[in-house]
C-alpha cells in the first residue's frame, strides 16, 4: 500500500516525466505480436510426461562468450540479449522484437516500482551481429535509465 501512495505521489509531482517520455516514445508505434506453431495438442501431452532437459555448452563456446563479453556478467547478458533477439527473428521473421528483461543489477535496498524493463529493438535482414549487440547495449542503458517510470502508469495510456 505504502509503495502504490509513494508511486502514485512521485508521478502526479512530474518527478519523472523524462522517462515517461521515453518509454511512451519507445513504445508508441504499432506493436507486433508473434506467435510460434507447434504439432502437438496441448491437451495430448500429459503433466506425467514432462521432463527437464538440462544440457551443456561445449567449453570453447563458453569460453569465447566469456572472452566476446571481457568476462563481465553485462557483457555476457548483452550478448546472449542479442542472441534471442536474432533468435526471435529468425523464427518468427519479425524485425520488431520486443523483451521483457530484469533490470540489470539493481542497487540494494532500492525501491523501485520496475523490476522488468520492455526492451525494443528492430532488425534488420543485412545487419551483422555485431551491429546487433551495440543495438541492443544501447537499448538496455536507455531503459536502465528510465527505469523509474512505473509501467502501471504506461498502460493507463493505451487503456484510454
Amino acid at each position: 500500500m505504502g509503495t502504490q501512495f509513494s508511486q502514485k505521489v512521485l508521478v502526479s509531482s512530474g518527478k519523472f516525466e523524462k522517462e515517461r517520455a521515453y518509454w511512451l516514445n519507445k513504445l508508441s508505434q504499432e506493436l507486433t505480436f508473434s506467435t510460434f506453431s507447434y504439432k502437438y495438442v496441448a491437451a495430448e501431452v500429459e503433466k506425467k510426461d514432462r521432463k527437464v532437459l538440462r544440457f551443456s555448452l561445449p567449453k570453447t563456446l563458453c569460453s569465447g562468450l566469456l572472452r566476446l563479453g571481457n568476462h563481465s556478467d553485462y557483457g555476457i547478458f548483452i550478448i546472449l540479449l542479442a542472441g534471442l533477439n536474432c533468435l526471435l527473428f529468425k523464427y518468427t521473421g519479425n524485425k520488431d522484437i520486443i523483451l521483457g528483461a530484469p533490470v540489470f543489477k539493481q542497487e540494494d535496498g532500492g525501491d523501485y516500482f520496475n523490476r522488468t524493463l520492455a526492451l525494443r529493438n528492430t532488425i534488420d535482414a543485412g545487419m551483422s551481429f555485431k551491429e546487433l549487440l551495440g543495438r541492443v547495449k544501447e537499448t538496455v542503458v536507455e531503459a536502465n535509465e528510465n527505469m523509474n517510470y512505473p509501467f502501471e502508469e504506461l498502460k493507463k495510456n493505451w487503456a484510454s
